[in-house]
């Protein structure tokens, strides 16, 4: 069974380049394809990549920041496995447990695994508004998810047929995934201190996330819009092109 990883990135020069070393060591005895989204980066990010031409699948270069759902949308756009991983491109996610989640997944016959930090690395004031989301959310849908919004997670590819797509949806996509029907799991995974650069996608979307959660218990049908992008592949430098893998 083929897996693809799928990675939106946004200014991490400092971090992908190791990410993608850990990623291809840790899978080398796994059939998968790494798919990298860069969201209009302004750093050295894309030549990062670049040097690791061998360990990747697909470059995505989106001609703009389009935000971490737009990039991730194109990500999901372009991968062909019937299990995708996703995860953060600045190293907090832990590379050696995507194994572990695939284990879990085929144990348990669950349609999605989630990632579960009971040990966040993050700044106070993230980790009370998570802890507050998640807290709505299990009471507005009756669930027992506890970290909906952690970014390392595996899911089979029949679950994006039936999906909701909107601005944000990359924060709450195992409660639409049980919302439609299928079987979520959690499980504990590592949540690793920042080593390099800033965080790029914080809280400051936190009462629009409360919004989209009304509207997906009440009328789910208003948040399911087409998301549009860019690509630039294809209007680079020829010697840019050639390394691209797109």
């Amino acid at each position: 069974m083929k897996l693809s990883i799928v990675i939106p990135i946004h200014n991490e020069e400092g971090n992908i380049g190791e990410l993608i070393d850990q990623i291809h060591y840790e899978l080398k005895n796994i059939d998968h394809e790494l798919i990298l989204i860069d969201d209009g980066s302004s750093d050295n990010t894309v030549n990062e990549i670049l040097k690791k031409k061998e360990c990747f699948s697909k470059l995505i270069l989106l001609t703009r920041k389009y935000g971490q759902s737009t990039a991730l949308k194109a990500g999901l756009d372009y991968c062909s496995g019937e299990l995708i991983c996703i995860l953060d491109g600045d190293l907090q996610n832990n590379p050696t447990e995507i194994v572990l989640l695939i284990s879990e997944i085929k144990k348990n016959k669950i349609d999605m695994i989630q990632g579960f930090r009971k040990k966040r690395q993050d700044s106070a004031s993230k980790k009370i508004a998570s802890k507050g989301a998640n807290y709505f959310i299990q009471l507005l849908f009756k669930t027992k998810l506890n970290d909906v919004g952690c970014s390392l997670k595996i899911f089979k590819r029949e679950i994006l047929s039936s999906f909701i797509y909107f601005d944000g949806f990359h924060r709450l996509i195992p409660l639409i995934a049980q919302i439609k029907g299928y079987t979520v799991a959690e499980m504990g995974v590592s949540h690793l201190p920042r080593k390099r650069g800033k965080s790029k996608y914080g809280i400051s979307r936190f009462f629009s996330v409360l919004i989209h959660l009304l509207k997906l218990k009440f009328i789910p049908e208003s948040l399911n819009h087409e998301i549009v992008y860019l690509v630039k592949n294809k209007k680079v430098t020829s010697s840019l092109q050639e390394q691209l893998k797109v």
